[in-house]
């Protein structure tokens, strides 16, 4: 199964010939309720002798299947008893998504996005994330590359606009197609501006200064390792000075 959501079948359907193949023109591949057929639904259309393979397109309820049933048809009639094969629904979400806004402006995001891969990864080729307006990755839009399987990690630039976005979230890609429902995290902007900035000038010299800088620290300080603090020109486009 390469749809890697829950409750969703989709993939390739592949066999092997019978030993006898003299009076056998098609192959007929169902979903059914059981493995003698019951409650059948046709996947496809009828394979010709000579091919062994059968597609189920993505995004197929499972519903109350449990089996892949394949039969043998001739000339004259359909095969009475089938071939089963039981139904495994591959879920392939991502856990333990977290991401800390580092970029400590107001509306502004960056940092990296983290996460541990699906128990089970086997069908997973890689992972893409988004930042999105909902839960259920409306509005999306990706961030960065693709990331192949064994890198779980992906780096949200700095100064990322936080607006209209809600939620990041990563989805899982197989062979066949990506993920339909992700797993979604809800985004909270770290705001880290000091306050009541004040500077007492000692320098008695006209046009030259030198003093103490004092100010209040942010209310959230989890992610301020340190300040800096510049001289402003009066021209904005001018660049200022670390002090």
């Amino acid at each position: 199964d390469d749809d890697l959501d829950a409750d969703e079948l989709g993939g390739n359907i592949t066999w092997k010939a019978p030993f006898d193949t003299d009076y056998v023109t098609y192959y007929i591949a169902y979903l059914a309720e059981d493995s003698a057929g019951r409650g059948r639904s046709q996947i496809d259309s009828p394979v010709e002798v000579g091919s062994h393979l059968a597609f189920l397109a993505p995004e197929q309820p499972e519903a109350n299947y449990t089996h892949i049933v394949l039969y043998t048809r001739s000339a004259l009639a359909e095969q009475t008893t089938p071939v089963p094969f039981n139904i495994t629904d591959t879920n392939a979400l991502v856990r333990n998504l977290v991401f800390v806004d580092k970029d400590l402006d107001f509306d502004d995001l960056g940092g990296a996005v983290v996460w541990l891969p699906p128990v089970d990864n086997v069908r997973t080729i890689r992972y893409l994330v988004y930042l999105t307006t909902t839960a259920a990755g409306d509005g999306r839009s990706q961030i960065g590359l693709d990331r192949p399987v064994g890198i779980d990690v992906l780096r949200l630039e700095p100064e990322t606009t936080r607006q209209p976005f809600d939620h990041v979230a990563v989805y899982t890609h197989s062979l066949l197609v990506e993920q339909t429902t992700p797993v979604p995290l809800s985004l909270s902007d770290t705001i880290s501006s000091v306050s009541g900035v004040d500077f007492l000038d000692l320098d008695l010299d006209g046009n030259q200064i030198g003093g103490t800088f004092f100010w209040s620290p942010p209310d959230d300080q989890g992610q301020v390792t340190h300040y800096e603090v510049y001289l402003a020109p009066v021209d904005p486009d001018t660049a200022g000075r670390h002090l």
